[in-house]
């Protein structure tokens, strides 16, 4: 099933033409909500200070995916990346505690790539 739509605001593209990481973010939730899953953003900030300044939380996860998923008994953890771009040194990390602990993790540079993961978890 593809799920790149035929327009609308979701469907931003950077300068270079290539789809953002937001909006590939966008897709990849669409798509899961779609399917029933149960998905959201995962929000990392640190907290606004009555003065309207921002302060990092520094006991917030360095690395942390941009996406968790509930889906048919599994749990994913996923990545978002625009094409060429590449892991930071910390999400790499993270990917590996998360292969350690058995937990799924997906890099994805385009909505086909959680497609495919997602749909062979789907059916064993």
């Amino acid at each position: 099933m593809g799920f790149g739509g035929s327009g609308g605001s979701w469907r931003r593209t950077a300068k270079n033409g290539k789809l953002s990481e937001s909006t590939i973010q966008l897709q990849i939730l669409k798509y899961l909500r779609i399917i029933g899953a149960y998905a959201g953003k995962t929000r990392m900030m640190g907290y606004r200070h009555s003065s309207g300044h921002w302060f990092l939380d520094q006991y917030n996860f360095v690395g942390f995916p941009d996406l968790s998923c509930f889906y048919k008994n599994n749990f994913y953890f996923i990545e978002c990346k625009a094409l060429g771009n590449k892991q930071s040194p910390a999400q790499i990390k993270f990917q590996l505690y998360c292969e350690q602990a058995g937990i799924n993790y997906i890099l994805a540079y385009c909505l086909g790539d959680v497609e495919k993961i997602i749909n062979m978890k789907g059916r064993a």
